[in-house]
């Protein structure tokens, strides 16, 4: 089981991750989008597809870009298609 948080604030939970590169993806379900609200960030990263970025949003906290996931995959990281992953302020705990 892995949990991420940001502030003891709980944004995902799940055991059903994906590891790649050293980031660990979450699925879309797994994770709470009452805290999350879609960026206008979009980069294309070679070998992996396009980008598409979210920002913590509550009423004390505006971090921009701080999780980000990949619609569509090129076919040598299909498994990470639609899962989501977390920039370094976010807190992962393994138990």
């Amino acid at each position: 089981m892995i949990k991420a948080y940001y502030d003891n604030m709980l944004i995902g939970l799940t055991s059903n991750f994906v590891i790649k590169d050293g980031k660990y993806f979450f699925p879309r379900s797994k994770v709470n989008f009452s805290l999350l609200k879609k960026s206008d960030t979009h980069i294309n990263l070679p070998h992996f597809g396009t980008a598409f970025f979210y920002n913590l949003e509550t009423e004390r906290i505006h971090e921009k870009d701080i999780a980000w996931y990949y619609p569509k995959t090129d076919e040598s990281v299909k498994e990470l298609e639609n899962y989501i992953t977390f920039n370094q302020k976010i807190q992962l705990i393994e138990s």
